[in-house]
Order: C-alpha cells, then sequence, then structure tokens
C-alpha cells in the first residue's frame, strides 16, 4: 500500500494482481508450520487465486523466496529467517509440483 493507493480515508484501490495477496498468506501460513500443499488448499479459497496463472504464480514464490532470503540474511529481526525458510519451502514445492 502506498499514497498512491487511498484516494481519501474512505475508499482503497489496490494495484496489481488481487492472487498476490494469497499467495503472501501462502508463504504465513507455511511460516507458522503448515505445508506448503496445505497452505496452497486454503489458498484456493480465495476466488482470485484461481485465476492466477501457474507460471505467475510459481514466479512469483521464487522472487519472493529470494527476496525474502535476503532480508533475513542481512537483518537481526527474528520473524525474517523463518519468512525465508517458509519462501524457499513453497518455492521448492511450487518446482517440484
Amino acid at each position: 500500500m502506498n499514497a498512491r493507493n487511498v484516494a481519501d480515508e474512505s475508499v482503497i484501490r489496490v494495484v496489481g494482481a488481487a492472487w498476490l495477496d494469497a499467495g503472501r498468506g501462502v508463504v504465513w501460513l507455511v511460516a507458522a508450520g503448515h505445508g506448503p500443499a496445505s497452505a496452497e488448499r486454503w489458498a484456493a479459497e480465495v476466488p482470485s487465486w484461481h485465476g492466477a496463472p501457474a507460471g505467475g504464480v510459481t514466479a512469483f514464490a521464487a522472487a519472493d523466496a529470494d527476496v525474502r532470503s535476503e532480508i533475513g540474511n542481512a537483518g537481526p529481526d527474528p520473524w525474517a529467517p523463518r519468512l525465508a525458510a517458509a519462501a524457499t519451502a513453497w518455492h521448492a514445492h511450487r518446482r517440484t509440483g
């Protein structure tokens, strides 16, 4: 979210693929102990997930794993390595089917 998404205090316009939020949720669920397949079943409950191209989801998983690995290795925040590991696990799951 940024200033371009907020027209006023009562209206928010989200720009981008709606399924990305479900993808971010997958990573958090894996970090909380769910398996990647289980987390994707949760994502399948989100209507926009059904329109997501499989290649796009896998590309997002790869990019998210890369970014979270950089963050996880660079900072002192205790949650960062856990999310990096979760994103990497999800990407591995996407690659192997």
